[in-house]
């Protein structure tokens, strides 16, 4: 009896495979991140260069400070040409609240770069 019990258990299991073998989700897409080197140039300036990402040339990215993305610091910025920097000043950022990020009060600890179908990136600042 308990032989026809784990054989019919058995039967039910690979049934229920061979119907639903064509279900399984798709596989994530590859993640996608800008190659890019970021650096304080100034006490109130960032300059993000494009290392390596050609075909985001031009897009609008978001540039996130001192904290994870979106609960910062957060500014806009046009991605430059490959080779190219892009200067964003630190008054520019500002918090979900208004609050705008005051460089004489506070450093810039990590960066976090991404936005308009590019995954974020982080990068941190030794103080």
């Amino acid at each position: 009896m308990l032989i026809v019990i784990i054989g019919l258990i058995t039967l039910q299991g690979l049934a229920y495979m061979w119907t639903n073998k064509d279900v399984a989700p798709p596989p994530a897409p590859p993640k996608h991140t800008l190659q890019v080197s970021v650096r304080q140039v100034s006490l109130g300036e960032l300059a993000i260069k494009n290392d390596g990402s050609p075909e985001a040339n031009g897009r609008s990215i978001a540039v996130y400070i001192n904290g994870q993305p979106p609960f910062t610091y957060k500014a806009t910025a046009t991605f430059p040409a490959m080779g190219s920097t892009v200067h964003v000043p630190l008054r520019t950022f500002v918090q979900r609240d208004g609050t705008r990020f005051d460089p004489i009060a506070k450093a810039v600890t990590e960066v976090w770069i991404g936005g308009d179908g590019y995954d974020y990136e982080g990068y941190r600042f030794n103080r």
